[in-house]
C-alpha cells in the first residue's frame, strides 16, 4: 500500500480511542503503509504506522526522524517538522542523513522498526509501537569511533496544541532545588528524577518522557519562535572507543492540566494546601502504558529538615484503562513548620520497583528549598554503564622518544605534531612576514633530574621571542574537564620528574629583513647539560598590513573592557585596563568590536550621561524641566554623547573599523527596547506598536550611529535576534527596515539552510547588510555571490563558536584561518572574547588587562594563514585573464576540494538543511581535521606561491576606503582638496596619508567652484564652510551642525551626496559624494587626522601593499 502524505494540518478525525475501535469493527492493531513524505522538494519515501491513538509518519530518509504523530481524538499533530524537531532528531548532521531502516517485528500487536546510521558515531534507534496504547517505546544503541567525545543531545519540536505556541504551554521537571512549572527549560543539569513533560492546562494535554537508569543529564529549550521551540534533553556524553543501550519513552495523554511525575506507566499531578500543620492534597493519576489493577500509594511527611513528622497509610488504587483520570486524596498531618514535604510512594507488582514522588508545600513561586531541604536524586532502574568497542584503537598519545644523546644530556624538549614528534627538537622552521607573530608549543621531558630549569633567547635584531610557562586552568564542561593554557610569562621552570612540562613561544620577526635567519633558544637546567633549539625563520618579502584581507570581529562587551566598576553599575573609563585590552585585540587581528552592557552609551542606564545639545543639560533633566519638547514629537532635538569621545578615541587609536550591538528579539524583543526612555518621557509604558515609541526609540538609537560614525567609527552593525527561525524572518524584515533608518547595517546568524532556500534568501537580501552564517557551503555562497544577492558592500562573516581558552592551538588555528578564509569572507566572529564568563573566554581577564591562551594564539596564527591564501588569490586575480587558470589550479592543490588538494575541503552533511564545506579528510570512518604541522607546511606552500607571483601580478596604485566610502582609487584621490581652506595643506596630507605606500599621484589644493563642489575634501569649520561652500552647508545631512556645534576640541565627519531629482524617464544614477569634515577648532582637526588615519583600510582586491619589492616602485 503506497500513498501521498504532504505537511499538513490535520482534520478532527474521531472523538475518541473507543470510538475508532468500534467503527473499525475489529480489535486494536498497528497497521503500516509506505508514502512519499514532502517537507519539501524533494519528497523522501516514509513509514505510516497507524493505531487507534494516534497515525505517526517515520522518515528514514531525514534522520530516523517521527516528522509527525497525529492525535485521532483530536485531529491536531502534536509535533512539528521544521527542518529538526519532530520526534528523535538526534542533532548535529545526523538530522539529514538517511537512517537504515529494518522491521524487527511486525504484528498486528507490535511493530518494532530499528533504524541505523553507520558513521563516525554509530546511532541505532528502535521503535516499539503498540496497537493498545498512545505511547512509544525508544531504544538506542551509540558506538562512539571517533578520537573525541560524543555529545548526546536530543532535539525535539512536541507542540500539545497541534499549532503556534500560546504562551499558554507549561514545561515541567524535577529538580533537586524542587519541582518546576516553567515557560522552558533553561540548559537544568541539576535534575532529581528521570522524566521532563509539557503540558497545555486549557486543553488538558500532555506529552511526556520518562527515562530508565540514570542516563537523563540535561533538559533545555531553545525559544527561537513560536512555531518550533525546542524540547531537548542530553545524556551523559559517550567517551571515545565506548558504546552504550538506552531506553525511554514517549508518553502522549489527556486529562491532567499538569505533572509532577511521569513514568512509562503513569503521569502523577498533585495539587493542595498546607496550613495548620495538615495536608490536604489530591493525587490525580493516568495511566500511559498499560492499566494498573494493583496501585498502593502510601504518604509520608518531612519537614524542611527532611524529617518524617507524619504518615499516610497505603491506599488501594486502581487504573483500569488509559483514558481515566483517578483521583486519590491525599490527608497526612505533622509539626512541619513553614514548610512541608510530601513523599508518596508507589508500588505495584506490575511496576519494576517502587517510585517515590517528592512534592514541596509552603514554598512561594519561583523559591527553591534550602540546601538543608534538597530533594536526592532518585533514578530508576539500573545504573547504565557503558562498554568498550571491540577493535577500537586510541590515538597514540604522543610521547618524548628518548634517543642516546638525550640520555646523555638528560633531558629533551619536543613537538606533539610533525614528522619528528616526540623526538628531541633540535631545529625548528619557520616561514613568516613581515611584523608577523607565530605561536608554537614544545614539552620539556626531563630523563633525569634537572632542579630548575633556565631558558633563554637569541634573536637577530628587531626579532623577539617571548617564553611562556603556562597554567593549566581546568574546565568542566558537558561533564568532562578540559585544560586551558595561561600564557604566563616566565624564563624558569622546575620539571617534576617523569612528567612533561608544556611550554608555549611566541616568535615576531618585526621588521626584519628578508632572508634566513637564525634564532637560538636556550635552555640550561640547574643539572645537566645545556643546550640551544635552533629556529631558523625564512622572513619572505611581504608585510603583514594593520588592516588585512580578513579580520577577527569579536563578541564581548569591549566598553567593559575599557572602564573599571568604582561601584555596582558604576564605571569610570581607565586608561591602563583600555589599552592593554584593545592593544591585544589589535595585535590579534581584531577589527570590530561589540558594544553592549550597562555603560554603553545605547544603553538605557545612561541616560543622564547623555545631554542635550542645545541646552547642554542631561537628558533626564531636559525631559522633566520640559516634557512638551518630547512628547508627541516626530522633529526630537540633536543629543550630545560626548561622555564617550574618551572610549571612541581609544577604539580608533587602535584601528577599530566597526561596532555592532543587538538590537532586541524578533517581535515584541525588538519593539520594547528602551522602555524606561518612554516612560520618562510619556510617565507611563506604551504598547509594542505605539508609533511614539517608537519615534523615541529610532531617535535614541540613531542619534548613537550618527555620534560614533561622526566620531569616526566607519560602520555601526546591528544584530536582530539570533538564529531565527524561518517563520520570523517576516518580523526581522520589518525590524531591519527600521534599523537602516537608524543607520545599522542589520544582520542575524543563520545557517547554509538560509542561503539555499531562495524563497528566504530573497525575503532578506535586501535588508541584510551584515551576513553571519555560522554555517557554509562553497558552491552555494559563490552562487549567491553571483546573483547579487550577497553584495560586495556587504560585510559577510561566519562565526567560531567555540573560540574558547580550554580549545588547542591546532583546534583554533584550523577553525580560525583557513577555514574561514577559503569562503572570501571579511571576518571570522570570535566567539567569545571576554563577556562574563570564563567557559566561553578566549583569555583570562585580570584587573589590568588580559593573559592570553594558547588558544588566542592559535586563531591570530590561523588569521595570517588564512590572509596567505586570500593573498595568493587576489594576486591571482590581479593577471591577464589567460593566466587566471593555471595559477589557480596550483593553488587549488595546496588548498581546495581536489583529491589532492594539501589541506583539503569537502561537502559534509551537518544537519542544517545543506551540506556544509569544511577542512579536513575522512580516515576510515572517522573525518580527522589538520593539526599545527601541517597548517604550517602549507602555509609555507602559500607563500612560495605568493613570492613567485611577486614578479608576474601588475603592481597596483594606492587604493583605500573609509568603510563604505572610496577615498582613493588607482593611486589618485577620489576628491579635491579646494584651495582657500585654512587648512587645506592639512587636507592634502591626509588624502596623501590615506592612500599609505603605494605610488599616488600628489594631492594639491585647487581651485573648485563653490556652486559646484562636488565631490571634495572639506576639512574645516562650520563657519569656512558656509563662507566658502554655502550650498554644501545648506544640506539636510548637517541641520543639526553649526558654529557652536562641534564643540572646540572635537569634530564631525559626514559623506554628503548631492542631491538629484532624476527627470522623468531617465534612469537614475548614483549622485557623486563629498566628504566633510566639520572640526570645532585646531584642536578638534588634529585629534580627527590622528584618530581617523588609523581605520582607513585598502580597497577590496588590493595586494601590492603586502609586498616589499611593489611598496619600492
Amino acid at each position: 500500500m503506497r500513498a501521498s502524505l504532504r505537511r499538513r494540518s490535520f482534520p478532527r478525525l474521531l472523538a475518541g480511542a473507543g470510538l475508532f475501535v468500534a467503527l473499525a469493527g475489529r480489535a486494536a492493531e498497528v497497521r503500516i503503509a509506505e508514502a512519499a513524505y514532502s517537507p519539501g522538494p524533494p519528497s523522501v519515501t516514509a513509514q505510516i504506522i497507524e493505531n487507534p491513538f494516534y497515525r505517526i509518519t517515520l522518515a528514514p530518509a531525514l534522520g530516523g526522524r517521527l516528522v509527525e504523530y497525529l492525535d485521532k481524538a483530536s485531529g491536531l499533530n502534536l509535533v512539528h517538522d521544521a527542518g529538526y524537531g519532530g520526534l528523535l532528531d538526534d542533532h548535529g548532521a545526523r538530522i539529514e542523513m538517511p537512517y537504515r531502516l529494518e522491521w524487527l517485528k511486525r504484528d498486528k500487536q507490535e511493530a518494532v522498526a530499528r533504524l541505523t546510521l553507520e558513521d563516525e558515531v554509530v546511532y541505532q534507534k528502535t521503535i516499539h509501537f503498540y496497537a493498545d496504547r498512545p505511547s512509544l517505546q525508544v531504544e538506542y544503541h551509540v558506538e562512539n569511533h571517533t578520537q573525541s567525545p560524543n555529545r548526546m543531545l536530543f532535539r525535539n519540536v512536541v507542540r500539545p496544541g497541534g499549532g503556534l505556541f500560546t504562551g499558554d504551554e507549561v514545561y515541567a521537571f524535577a529538580r533537586v532545588t524542587g519541582l518546576q512549572r516553567l515557560d522552558g527549560m533553561n540548559r537544568v543539569d541539576d535534575l532529581s528524577d528521570p522524566w521532563c513533560a509539557l503540558t497545555l492546562p486549557p486543553r488538558k494535554r500532555v506529552i511526556a518522557t520518562a527515562f530508565e537508569g540514570d542516563i537523563l543529564r540535561r533538559v533545555y529549550t531553545w525559544k527561537g519562535g513560536r512555531a518550533a521551540p525546542t524540547y531537548e534533553f542530553m545524556f551523559a556524553q559517550l567517551e571515545p572507543g565506548q558504546q552504550v543501550d538506552l531506553r525511554y519513552w514517549w508518553l502522549f495523554a489527556r486529562g491532567l492540566t499538569a505533572v509532577d511525575y511521569a513514568h512509562r506507566n503513569f503521569l502523577a499531578q498533585i495539587e493542595g494546601t498546607w496550613a495548620g500543620g495538615k495536608l490536604d492534597a489530591r493525587l490525580d493519576l493516568l495511566a500511559t502504558w498499560t492499566p494498573l489493577k494493583e496501585l498502593a500509594v502510601s504518604a509520608e511527611l518531612l519537614d524542611g529538615q527532611r524529617r518524617v513528622v507524619g504518615r499516610m497509610d497505603a491506599i488501594k488504587v486502581s487504573l483500569k484503562d488509559l483514558e481515566t483520570v483517578v483521583a486519590t486524596p491525599i490527608r497526612v498531618a505533622g509539626a512541619a513548620g513553614n514548610l512541608a514535604i510530601l513523599l508518596l510512594k508507589l508500588e505495584s507488582p506490575e511496576l519494576p520497583q517502587p517510585v517515590v514522588i517528592e512534592k514541596a508545600f509552603g514554598l512561594k513561586p519561583g523559591d527553591e528549598l534550602p540546601a538543608e531541604a534538597r530533594r536526592p536524586v532518585r533514578w530508576l532502574g539500573p545504573k547504565v554503564e557503558a562498554r568498550p568497542i571491540a577493535g577500537w584503537k586510541a590515538d597514540a598519545k604522543v610521547e618524548a622518544r628518548p634517543e642516546e644523546a638525550d640520555r646523555a644530556r638528560g633531558w629533551l624538549v619536543f613537538e606533539e605534531t610533525g614528522e619528528r614528534a616526540g623526538r628531541h627538537a633540535r631545529e625548528l622552521a619557520f616561514d613568516l612576514v613581515q611584523r608577523e607573530p607565530e605561536g608554537f608549543a614544545l614539552r620539556f621531558h626531563p630523563l633525569a633530574a634537572t632542579g630548575e630549569v633556565t631558558m633563554s633567547a637569541t634573536v637577530p635584531a628587531g626579532m623577539t621571542l617571548e617564553t611562556f610557562v603556562p597554567e593549566m586552568v581546568p574546565q568542566t564542561l558537558w561533564g568532562r574537564t578540559h585544560y586551558g593554557w595561561k600564557l604566563q610569562p616566565g624564563a624558569t621552570f622546575t620539571p617534576r620528574p617523569g612528567e612533561d612540562r608544556a611550554l608555549f613561544f611566541r616568535l615576531s620577526v618585526g621588521d626584519a629583513p628578508p632572508g634566513r635567519h637564525v634564532v637560538k633558544l636556550g635552555f640550561r637546567p640547574a643539572e645537566g647539560s645545556a643546550e640551544e633549539v635552533i629556529l631558523r625563520v625564512n622572513v619572505r618579502p611581504i608585510r603583514f598590513p594593520r588592516h588585512p584581507f580578513m579580520v577577527f570581529d569579536v563578541n564581548n562587551a569591549v566598553n567593559y573592557l575599557c572602564a573599571k566598576e568604582v561601584s555596582k553599575g558604576k564605571y569610570e573609563w581607565n586608561a591602563e585596563r583600555a589599552a592593554n585590552y584593545l592593544g591585544d585585540m589589535a595585535r590579534h587581528g581584531v577589527d570590530g568590536q561589540t558594544m553592549n552592557g550597562i555603560n554603553s552609551p545605547a544603553a538605557h542606564y545612561q541616560y543622564d550621561r547623555v545631554k542635550v545639545r542645545a541646552t547642554g543639560l542631561p537628558l533626564t533633566e531636559a525631559i522633566r524641566k520640559d516634557p512638551s519638547a518630547f512628547v508627541g514629537r516626530a522633529e526630537l532635538p540633536p543629543l550630545d554623547f560626548s561622555e564617550w569621545d574618551w572610549f571612541v578615541d581609544r577604539l580608533l587609536e587602535h584601528g577599530m573599523t566597526h561596532v555592532r550591538w543587538p538590537l532586541g528579539n524578533c517581535g515584541d524583543g525588538f519593539l520594547l527596547q528602551h522602555g524606561p526612555l518612554i516612560k520618562l518621557v510619556y510617565g507611563r509604558d506604551l504598547p509594542p506598536g505605539d508609533v511614539r515609541r517608537q519615534v523615541l526609540r529610532e531617535w535614541y538609537e540613531g542619534s548613537v550611529v550618527r555620534y560614533l560614525k561622526d566620531r569616526g567609527i566607519p560602520r555601526v552593525f546591528g544584530t536582530i535576534d539570533d538564529e531565527i527561525p524561518s517563520e520570523e524572518l517576516a518580523w526581522w524584515v520589518q525590524h531591519a527596515w527600521r534599523a537602516i533608518q537608524m543607520g545599522f547595517e542589520p544582520g542575524v546568524t543563520q545557517s547554509a539552510k538560509t542561503l539555499a532556500d531562495t524563497q528566504l534568501v530573497n525575503m532578506v537580501a535586501p535588508f541584510m547588510k551584515h551576513w553571519i552564517v555560522g554555517t557554509l557551503n562553497k558552491a552555494m555562497l559563490e552562487q549567491r555571490r553571483a546573483e547579487g544577492v550577497i553584495r560586495p558592500e556587504h560585510w559577510v562573516s561566519t562565526y567560531e563558536s567555540s573560540a574558547c581558552h580550554w580549545k588547542t592551538y591546532d583546534q583554533l588555528r584550523a577553525s580560525c584561518g583557513l577555514s574561514p578564509a577559503f569562503f572570501d569572507l571579511d571576518a571570522c566572529w570570535i566567539q567569545v572574547y571576554w563577556r562574563w564568563n570564563q567557559a566561553e573566554a578566549a583569555i583570562y581577564p585580570t584587573e589590568t588587562g588580559p593573559i592570553s591562551s594558547a588558544a588566542w594564539e592559535g586563531a591570530r596564527d590561523g588569521l595570517d594563514d588564512g590572509n596567505s591564501l586570500l593573498l595568493a588569490r587576489a594576486m591571482i586575480a590581479g593577471l591577464p585573464l589567460a593566466e587566471r587558470a593555471a595559477w589557480s589550479a596550483r593553488l587549488e592543490k595546496i588548498v581546495g576540494m581536489r583529491e589532492d588538494s594539501f589541506l583539503r575541503f569537502m561537502d559534509r552533511p551537518v544537519g542544517v538543511g545543506a551540506p556544509v564545506t569544511r577542512m579536513g579528510e575522512k580516515k576510515g570512518r572517522v573525518f580527522q581535521a589538520y593539526d599545527a604541522a601541517r597548517l604550517r607546511a602549507a602555509k609555507t606552500q602559500l607563500l612560495d606561491l605568493v613570492e613567485e607571483l611577486i614578479g608576474k601580478a601588475p603592481i597596483q596604485r594606492a587604493a583605500a576606503d573609509f568603510g563604505l566610502h572610496p577615498i582613493v582609487r588607482d593611486g589618485t584621490a577620489c576628491f579635491r582638496v579646494p584651495e582657500g581652506m585654512a587648512w587645506a595643506e592639512r587636507a592634502a596630507r591626509f588624502l596623501a596619508k590615506a592612500g599609505g605606500d603605494l605610488k599616488m599621484d600628489p594631492v594639491r589644493p585647487e581651485k573648485v567652484d563653490a556652486k559646484a563642489p562636488w565631490p571634495i575634501f572639506f576639512f574645516g569649520t562650520f563657519a569656512e564652510l558656509q563662507r566658502m561652500f554655502p550650498e554644501l552647508a545648506r544640506h539636510p545631512e548637517l541641520r543639526d551642525l553649526g558654529e557652536a556645534w562641534p564643540k572646540p576640541g572635537s569634530y564631525a565627519l559626514r559623506f554628503l551626496r548631492k542631491p538629484v531629482t532624476p527627470r522623468k524617464g531617465e534612469r537614475a544614477v548614483e549622485a557623486p559624494e563629498s566628504m566633510v569634515l566639520i572640526c570645532g577648532d585646531e584642536a578638534g582637526a588634529a585629534k580627527a587626522e590622528a584618530n581617523l588615519l588609523q581605520v582607513i583600510t585598502p580597497a577590496k582586491g588590493l595586494y601590492s601593499h603586502w609586498l616589499l619589492k611593489h611598496r619600492e616602485n
